[in-house]
């Protein structure tokens, strides 16, 4: 993905006013809106337009929000939908319509005062009201969009050609591998609508493009059962982010976590990521005495299918052949047909 195209999808760029801010930032603007006494219906005419434009152009706000997010990779669709709990698709077209019956009652106010068959004054407030109306019927729906871009903005750029989860449980090197592989420090950001952080870094394969690395600590290498029900369906898009999976072991005997601990979470990683390429790595090979590196291997092999790699991140032993597996696979992904 280009530069421009990143810079298209970042929703930081992007402010959306809750209600009662847009109330706000209306009459602030129409109280400076000043006007000679004699021209009472100009400026009621002038302030109805003017607050017809601000609510017009919150609306749009929102629109072109939803623009970007429906341009988004599914992981970002999949986030909406979790948190607004509908397509945003189908947000931005109730936002489209508004944005026509604002213009509709604006114009339907201006034509009744310029006529001055009735109260001005009373006609400018009525139109006033209902303009507001529309901004203030989907104030709940508006927070929820407005919490979901500071949530993703947030998060660390992930976007890439290739992306590739890296999980395990907790204290397997894997912030180590990564700034490993990359030979940069990781970006560290929040993983939207948890209280997890989230950590990436991007590894550049010539004119081709760049794999995008990602470690999520707490997100997929932990119970589901401790997590709420927003987290669990946050956790679950996960599957939609990845590309690859590349799952780390510690088999050192004296490591927290057992070897058949760390399998039962790779089975659960595994059936939540699907059917996407995996890569297994034993890390920290130069704390594991010979022989029950070489009994750990053949159990992993024996259980997963899959033969680990093994590797020091720390200190950089056989990282050249980890690197070469990632770059053949990106490579065989960006020849699929289609």
């Amino acid at each position: 993905m280009s530069i421009k195209d990143r810079r298209e999808r970042d929703l930081s760029r992007y402010y959306i006013k809750t209600y009662k801010e847009l109330l706000k930032h209306v009459d602030s603007k129409l109280r400076s809106l000043r006007t000679p006494a004699t021209a009472r219906k100009t400026i009621l005419l002038n302030k109805l337009k003017l607050a017809y434009r601000i609510i017009h152009d919150e609306l749009g706000v929102i629109v072109s929000v939803l623009d970007v997010v429906d341009g988004m990779p599914e992981f970002f669709r999949e986030l909406y939908r979790i948190y607004v709990g509908e397509d945003p698709d189908r947000t931005r077209q109730v936002f489209k319509a508004y944005m026509r019956i604002a213009k509709e009652i604006a114009q339907e106010y201006l034509d009744e005062i310029r006529r001055g068959s009735s109260d001005p004054v009373k006609v400018f407030r009525e139109g006033l009201g209902r303009l507001l109306s529309l901004y203030r019927r989907k104030a709940r729906i508006i927070g929820l969009v407005k919490k979901y871009v500071s949530e993703v903005a947030r998060m660390p750029d992930v976007s890439g050609d290739y992306r590739v989860v890296i999980s395990g449980v907790p204290q397997v090197g894997k912030s180590t591998l990564i700034s490993k592989l990359t030979r940069a420090k990781p970006e560290i950001g929040s993983y939207p609508f948890t209280t997890r952080n989230i950590i990436v870094g991007h590894m550049v394969v010539g004119d081709i493009g760049r794999i995008v690395l990602i470690d999520s600590p707490g997100i997929i290498d932990t119970s589901l059962d401790e997590k709420n029900i927003i987290e669990k369906r946050a956790i679950l898009a996960v599957k939609y982010l990845a590309d690859h999976l590349l799952f780390v072991f510690d088999v050192n005997p004296s490591f927290y976590y057992s070897i058949e601990e760390q399998l039962r979470v790779y089975e659960v990683v595994r059936k939540l990521i699907g059917e996407k390429p995996v890569t297994l790595v034993v890390n920290k090979v130069d704390l594991v005495p010979g022989d029950i590196l070489r009994e750990m291997v053949e159990l992993i092999e024996s259980r997963t299918g899959l033969k680990p790699i093994c590797i020091s991140a720390l200190l950089e032993i056989n990282m050249d052949a980890l690197r070469k597996v990632l770059v053949e696979a990106f490579m065989a992904y960006t020849q699929r047909p289609g």
